[in-house]
């Protein structure tokens, strides 16, 4: 009979069965899994405040159209954004699309109220006839808003001296009222 010492050690079952790369793998994808459960729900809430800021920064930019516009046209605003599409350059579309909504196409909609209609995910001014000089504090007059999401009671506004920013909707209310009154289409 052989001697024990002489004999190596046998493998464990467990051993035999699993080879060790197949646990290290096994072991390593378990942590992975791990922590994509704990950063998930940190992650989904740090997207907002980006696609806010990309809707502002569109909003910025379809202001530096308008004014291009008004500097070509004897300081007279754009009737609508489809008269300024030249001087978005191309591939523009992305901008009137808010990264907010799930908008396949761009939707010309003259419709809503009297002074406003709405291209894609924006409400703009239909400034008909309005010239920048006729306006005494462009910091405060409304060009185009973005409505609050169902979730939320914040508008996305642009004014004509080109800022944007975010207003709740009791100061977006009081702003309209200052602007002279003008009807701000409804949210149906």
């Amino acid at each position: 009979m052989p001697d024990e010492a002489s004999q190596p050690d046998k493998p464990s079952i467990l051993r035999r069965a699993i080879p060790s790369r197949v646990m290290v793998w096994i072991f390593i994808s378990a942590v992975i899994a791990f922590l994509v459960v704990i950063l998930l729900p940190t992650c989904s809430r740090v997207v907002g405040p980006s696609q806010v800021t990309q809707d502002l920064s569109n909003i910025r930019q379809l202001l530096v159209a308008i004014t291009s516009y008004s500097v070509d046209h004897d300081e007279h605003l754009p009737l609508n954004m489809l008269v300024i599409e030249d001087y978005l350059g191309t591939d523009s579309d992305h901008l009137f699309r808010s990264p907010l909504d799930d908008e396949a196409a761009l939707i010309f909609d003259e419709t809503p109220d009297p002074g406003w209609y709405s291209y894609g995910s924006y409400i703009f001014l239909s400034a008909d006839g309005l010239r920048v000089d006729d306006v005494t504090r462009a910091a405060e007059f409304i060009l185009v808003y973005r409505t609050p999401r169902p979730s939320s009671d914040q508008y996305l506004v642009g004014f004509l001296d080109g800022s944007a920013q975010v207003m709740s909707s009791e100061d977006f209310a009081k702003r309209m009222d200052q602007q002279g009154g003008l009807v701000q289409p409804s949210d149906d």
